[in-house]
């Protein structure tokens, strides 16, 4: 089994980078009013109701090769960032790292699998 890259549209990248943009704010808003305890499975589950957002709007024709596509990107690039912030700077090895990195990669997946079951594959046009 091999993963290719999924052509995103433009909408479907602008779709992506709002999810990016909303996840960003939320994780910077959410601590003013959720227990510390509970920030990584808070920001998880904000995640994951993105990414069910997301779905419908981009209307992929294959959803579970985007959402293995998305899970990769998104785990990558949630990996980098883990390394990068919280290991290089703050040193801080923590668990909701894991938490947070395990949510990025699997609400992609998770999300596809709901919408594939609910609507399947986009008849082509």
């Amino acid at each position: 089994m091999r993963l290719h890259w999924y052509p995103l549209s433009g909408k479907d990248a602008v779709f992506l980078i709002l999810v990016f943009v909303m996840s960003g704010i939320f994780s910077r808003v959410q601590p003013y009013f959720v227990s510390p305890s509970l920030l990584p499975f808070t920001y998880v589950f904000f995640l994951f109701l993105l990414m069910l957002a997301y779905f419908p709007l981009v209307r992929p024709k294959d959803p579970l090769a985007l959402g293995k596509f998305l899970s990769l990107l998104l785990g990558a690039i949630y990996a980098i960032m883990i390394i990068i912030i919280e290991i290089l700077s703050r040193h801080n090895y923590s668990w909701g790292s894991v938490v947070v990195l395990a949510g990025a990669v699997l609400s992609p997946l998770v999300a596809a699998g709901i919408y594939h079951l609910l609507f399947g594959r986009r008849p082509p046009r």
